[in-house]
């Protein structure tokens, strides 16, 4: 045996900089259609040969089922609204993660399809 494990993971890249870093693990992929920030010299898994195979961890906010479209709309124009705020965008960026905004209509097709994809 070499001394070495062969490891699958999704981590945080605040968690594994280091790591990487230190030549402790090597990142083999990142997740999203484009290569990470935090990593741009790892390829996406599209890159490393698997098209169409996305690893992303996301948040949404949700709402009851019945909420009128105009709170929707007003709720989803705060969250736009404070997601380009460059303070919010740094707290982000210091943990990793990207801010991203769409629709209502756009998360709810997100939403369905990762739902679709792990059945």
């Amino acid at each position: 045996m070499s001394g070495e494990r062969a490891v699958r993971g999704a981590v945080r890249p605040q968690l594994s900089s280091p790591q990487i870093a230190g030549g402790k693990v090597r990142a083999l992929a990142s997740g999203g259609r484009l290569r990470d920030a935090h990593f741009p010299n790892v390829p996406t898994l599209a890159e490393s040969g698997f098209p169409g195979l996305e690893a992303l961890q996301w948040v949404g906010m949700l709402a009851p089922a019945k909420t009128p479209k105009d709170i929707i709309a007003k709720l989803n124009a705060a969250l736009v609204k404070t997601l380009v705020r460059p303070d919010v965008i740094s707290r982000f960026t210091a943990q990793g993660v990207t801010a991203a905004s769409s629709s209502s209509e756009e998360f709810q097709t997100l939403d369905r399809n990762r739902g679709q994809a792990m059945a």
